[in-house]
């Protein structure tokens, strides 16, 4: 939300408006313990061109039935579904992302694979497959919405939103989510970055 808050003050205009939700319209707690606040009801969902289905951890236990025929409801009525994080289960879920590209978060891909076997999961930063939209969450939030911004209302507004939040560029959907392996352990020996690699390759 923060990016397009920022580009109505950079812009001087209202021109993106924002309501938060929940399936059941009552509050939220975040996993860090702050209180989410709904705004709308689901049902007005149906009047916004693009909605988040925003998650974190616990996903699978707090997905229903209830959650997976509103967003389809949603895509039924032209709605572009996007997806934050693990919200990419959902998605996956629901039906909606049979044979196109999507990501989440590297440590969701291996078990979101297994259990859709259809999806193309990719380790980007987050994918733009037609009328879906997914990001792998944290900071590549920011990134996606920029790159949003930036298809809508050009690369000035997107910059100029960019430096509110002192991010020296943004980021292209193939970046990668993780540092590279030397940095993340500390050393650079090829022999022992080559063994650390076939591990985490292979972890079950």
């Amino acid at each position: 939300i923060e990016p397009l808050r920022a580009a109505n003050w950079q812009s001087g205009k209202d021109i993106f408006e924002w309501a938060v939700a929940s399936p059941d319209g009552k509050s939220s707690i975040a996993s860090n313990g702050i209180e989410v606040f709904t705004n709308t009801k689901p049902d007005d969902l149906k009047d916004c061109r693009m909605v988040f289905v925003c998650s974190g951890v616990n996903v699978k236990q707090n997905t229903n039935k209830m959650i997976l025929n509103l967003i389809r409801r949603l895509d039924r009525n032209g709605t572009i579904i996007g997806a934050i994080c693990t919200g990419t289960y959902v998605m996956a879920a629901a039906g909606l992302l049979d044979g196109r590209r999507c990501t989440i978060h590297w440590e969701n891909i291996d078990g979101l694979a297994e259990e859709f076997h259809e999806l193309q999961i990719t380790n980007d930063l987050f994918e733009i497959d037609g009328k879906r939209v997914t990001c792998s969450g944290g900071t590549a939030s920011l990134d996606m919405m920029l790159n949003l911004i930036l298809q809508s209302h050009g690369s000035q507004l997107a910059a100029e939103v960019s430096d509110q939040f002192i991010h020296d560029r943004i980021r292209e959907p193939t970046d990668r989510q993780r540092m590279e392996l030397r940095s993340r352990i500390g050393v650079s020996h090829p022999k022992l970055l080559a063994v650390v690699k076939t591990m985490e390759e292979n972890l079950e």
